[in-house]
């Protein structure tokens, strides 16, 4: 690594410069204000210190906005572990203090390069980037083949700054010959960080911090504290700054990442949906109340120790008068130490009878027929109901999809249990719907010339679509295909029957499969044939599946469990770490293995050991 000059951080460029520039203060008069040409103050700046200047001269930013600006500096002389703390009355006064702390720091070829973190009352993050005049740019970022994951990553034309925003939140560390850089390596600090310390008595409220951590960040890991409020259960921009009042977790290198989302569960723990307010055979039964809320507790709490955070509950096809009876069970609803339950997904009944899988198809319907008003009621379509799988090729489907989008614009519509066509597919995402349910199962099969609705997963608009890693119902080598076709659209599911979390055996039948069913490990048929009915994975096993058999990065994985299930779903409190998000995590081992869980900021789940 070159080696650079190093001064005292009370001589870096924002210090040395803080008499000088004068802060825009309303009210106040201000020579070097954006209308009082700030250039004639800062000619004898080098680049980077007239554009620092030039940001001391703007109003205050709204408490809400979190913004990253990257800059490329023509000199080598900053100091490298930085972080720049700005507080509230940064506007009235000149910086009040710096703090050295661990920072960004990487070499590639001649190039020294530096990420310096402005805080403006805990709200405005600045990252700096340092690069000499003929900079030799790092291989992922610029579009050269990544020596890692083979993957070129190309930036497309006029997205410039979107490009610089995402260079500056992520966190290289690369240190070597650019020819055999693996990019990025993971490395974590070596330094013990501080003691916790206890509660300020101030007015600023309590909060714990994740550090020697690994953060999930859009498929990607990334060495980074994280900070969060267990009075509000929100991720917090991340006070660095501040030496008291908050509570250090030391996760020893573990990763964490946002909670799961399982977007597509029958059942769990001996609990089918179908069975709710009934029978597991289907016999009407008395208690329906008190016995479907214990259902639905064993499987949140289940769900939490598979590091889920928030499910839907997949309703598949049953009787015309039973889908209000059980939508009414499934409303959104949280429970004290479980997943929260989001909602619920009506698989069925405007399925195609072809590909009915294990649905009965005598209870399948058209719009002609049955409007989703008389199926689900208007009340539930627009609270419950999240997510509806239908059939594009039906004859009345453009007009269900018109209805929908129109009337229940919140509902996701996905394709699924069909015998479309491409075309006629393309036709249906243009209509409005957003998914595909469990691609390559219960529809056709993916060919060279006759695509099928799995063809749409490499289109130009691809939409979101889920599928099962269980190694049962897709091939290996076809997962591996799915998540490279748009791998911030693919989703994994577990389509998890009420055989999950129940050791192998003969069990009976529900209101959807009134037969006798053998689990043996993940596959579940019916007794005495090879017919499958469903699988009994857990989301946790479905991310690990992914890593070991496709080859990607367990953040690649995650991402699939997380954000892309929150961009699907339009959830806009979870699946992502960023502050005012919801403090929902799963700390998971280097394996993937789920070792703690977390909701709203608390702990409702460890493993032992």
């Amino acid at each position: 690594m070159s080696r650079t000059k190093t001064y005292r951080p009370s001589e870096t460029l924002a210090s040395r410069h803080s008499q000088q520039i004068q802060p825009n203060v309303p009210g106040t008069s201000n020579p070097n204000a954006p209308n009082s040409n700030p250039r004639k103050k800062t000619s004898k700046l080098n680049p980077t210190e007239a554009q620092l200047a030039r940001l001391l001269t703007l109003p205050p930013f709204s408490s809400e906005s979190v913004i990253f600006i990257l800059w490329y500096t023509l000199t080598t002389n900053l100091p490298s572990p930085v972080v720049a703390s700005l507080h509230n009355n940064l506007f009235a006064s000149s910086i009040s203090s710096l703090h050295t702390e661990s920072a960004t720091e990487w070499t590639i070829s001649d190039v020294r390069l530096h990420a310096i973190r402005v805080i403006f009352g805990g709200q405005i993050g600045i990252a700096l980037l340092e690069v000499p005049k003929t900079p030799a740019r790092c291989p992922c970022y610029f579009g050269i083949d990544c020596k890692e994951n083979g993957v070129k990553k190309r930036r497309e034309k006029g997205e410039q700054e979107r490009a610089d925003m995402i260079l500056a939140r992520r966190t290289w560390d690369v240190e070597g010959d650019a020819d055999l850089v693996k990019c990025p390596i993971r490395r974590m600090t070596s330094q013990p960080h501080p003691t916790p310390s206890a509660p300020s008595s101030g007015s600023a409220p309590p909060l714990k911090c994740f550090t020697n951590c690994q953060l999930c960040i859009s498929g990607e890991l990334v060495p980074q504290d994280l900070y969060f409020s267990p009075e509000t259960g929100t991720i917090t921009p991340n006070y660095y700054y501040r030496s008291e009042g908050v509570e250090r977790i030391d996760l020893g290198g573990r990763v964490v990442a946002p909670g799961f989302l399982e977007l597509q569960i029958n059942g769990a723990e001996g609990v089918h949906f179908t069975g709710l307010r009934r029978g597991a055979r289907g016999d009407e039964v008395g208690g329906g109340e008190e016995r479907d809320a214990e259902s639905l507790r064993k499987v949140a709490e289940w769900e939490v120790r598979c590091g889920v955070t928030g499910w839907w509950a997949t309703v598949p096809t049953v009787e015309r008068g039973r889908w209000v009876e059980i939508l009414e069970v499934l409303k959104p609803q949280s429970f004290p130490n479980g997943a929260t339950l989001l909602g619920a997904h009506a698989e069925g009944p405007y399925l195609h009878p072809t590909k009915a899988g294990a649905h009965n198809a005598s209870h399948f319907t058209t719009y002609e027929s049955t409007t989703p008003e008389q199926l689900y009621s208007a009340h539930h379509l627009s609270s419950t109901l999240k997510l509806l799988t239908l059939a594009p090729e039906l004859p009345s489907t453009p007009s269900l999809l018109s209805h929908l989008t129109t009337t229940y614009p919140h509902l996701r519509l996905s394709l699924g249990h069909s015998s479309s066509t491409y075309s006629t597919g393309l036709s249906a995402l243009s209509a409005g719907a957003s998914a595909l349910t469990h691609v390559f199962n219960a529809m056709p099969l993916l060919h060279h010339r006759t695509p099928g609705l799995a063809g749409l997963i490499s289109s130009p608009k691809a939409p979101y679509y889920s599928l099962i890693p269980d190694l049962i119902h897709v091939h290996p080598s076809l997962l591996t295909l799915a998540l490279r076709a748009s791998p911030s659209r693919c989703i994994l599911i577990t389509d998890a029957l009420e055989l999950a979390g129940l050791p192998d055996g003969v069990y009976p039948g529900h209101a959807q499969i009134p037969h006798q069913q053998r689990k043996q490990g993940n596959k579940v048929t019916i007794e005495d044939t090879e017919t499958l009915v469903g699988s009994c994975i857990s989301l946790d096993q479905c991310v690990r599946n992914m890593v070991a058999e496709t080859g990607c990065g367990l953040a690649e994985a995650v991402r699939c469990v997380t954000e892309n299930v929150a961009g699907l779903m339009g959830e806009g409190k979870r699946g992502v770490l960023e502050a005012g998000r919801r403090a929902d995590f799963v700390v998971l081992d280097a394996e993937g293995g789920v070792r703690e869980t977390w909701v709203q900021g608390e702990r409702v789940w460890m493993a032992d050991g």
